[in-house]
């Protein structure tokens, strides 16, 4: 579907690693006119004369995607452009992000009724609100008294256009090597204490790298595995899991990972990678356990050891997992199958 109007993207996120960006750069790989903005985070000024440069140019059929987490420029959108017909990318409220961090509960209270009030805003003053799965957008319709006719599910994907010269189909590879990945910010729902504890009880010829830029001292792993704490390039990802066995999700359980679907589950079954994870209903949208290699949060660090050993020593197993949930992702939430769906519901509006 060929949307011929202008759409202008806002954030004050780097929109490569959001999963905006997803949708950003396979709508330019389609040939639509789109323009990404970049605002600075905290200056309201700023931000409104940006705003205001964009009403005076932009066509009268244009459209506003406001990327995740920025909701407030949904908020600005409709006051300093009353008419605008704004898409906010939420993928998730921002209330949501409080269920993994460690405050106290005081402070948590007092943020809870900041960003439930700003959530609550953002999806007023939206026409149309991305959701990253059913499950997510069932609860918010319900808890912010949201019409579901302005919401539609909109999967987060990978940016496949990084690596279109690069990886095909038919490059796909499935490595005999024991090297396992785990790929992530450490939080609460991320479980990098366990995959820690379950290290040491690894066999030797395993190979676990751990990408992840925030660790905690207090967290600990043997000197075997490699910890990468920086930013690695796209290039570097590629070559991670080309020559990796298995993927690692998350972990440490909670309620948001029961309506959430990390970035890496996508990134990882679309290099044919395996995926080890607790599932949840919003996986199962997806997938089923015949897709991926399921833990239980009731294991013990020594079972998922073993169970990460086990994966490892059976290459078939892993390879029929592998092809089964790429074929899924291909025909149901590839990169241009979540472009069709945006632009069908911008279509909509």
């Amino acid at each position: 579907m060929k949307i011929h109007s202008q759409i202008f993207f806002l954030s004050w996120e780097d929109i490569s690693y959001s999963r905006t960006g997803v949708i950003v750069n396979g709508l330019i790989n389609f040939g639509h006119n789109c323009e990404v903005i970049r605002v600075p985070r905290g200056k309201y000024p700023e931000i409104i004369r940006i705003i205001r440069n964009i009403k005076r140019k932009a066509p009268k059929d244009s459209f506003v995607v406001v990327g995740s987490p920025c909701s407030i420029l949904t908020i600005l959108c409709r006051v300093f452009w009353v008419r605008s017909k704004i898409v906010y990318d939420s993928g998730w409220p921002l209330i949501d992000g409080l269920i993994s961090r460690k405050f106290s509960k005081q402070k948590k209270i007092l943020d809870y009724i900041k960003l439930y009030l700003i959530d609550f805003a953002a999806y007023k003053f939206a026409n149309l609100i991305a959701f990253e799965s059913s499950v997510q957008r069932r609860l918010c319709t319900k808890k912010f008294l949201i019409s579901n006719s302005k919401t539609f599910v909109s999967y987060t994907g990978f940016n496949e256009s990084l690596y279109r010269d690069v990886i095909s189909a038919q490059s796909i590879v499935y490595p005999q090597s024991n090297k396992v990945i785990f790929r992530g910010k450490y939080n609460l729902e991320s479980g990098l204490e366990i995959l820690a504890q379950a290290s040491w009880f690894l066999q030797s010829n395993v190979k676990l790298i751990v990408v992840s830029p925030n660790i905690p001292k207090t967290v600990k792993f043997p000197p075997s595995v490699e910890i990468i704490s920086r930013i690695i390039s796209d290039s570097e990802l590629f070559q991670f899991y080309k020559t990796s066995a298995l993927s690692i999700g998350q972990l440490g359980g909670g309620r948001r990972i029961a309506r959430t679907i990390p970035h890496k589950f996508y990134e990882a079954i679309y290099f044919g990678v395996p995926y080890l994870t607790e599932f949840s209903a919003a996986i199962s949208e997806l997938i089923t356990t015949n897709d991926c290699f399921v833990y239980s949060k009731e294991w013990s660090a020594k079972d998922l050891a073993n169970q990460i050993s086990n994966i490892l020593s059976n290459g078939s197993t892993r390879k029929a997992v592998a092809e089964s949930a790429k074929t899924k992702y291909s025909q149901n939430f590839s990169q241009v199958n979540i472009v069709k769906n945006y632009l069908a519901q911008l279509a909509a509006i």
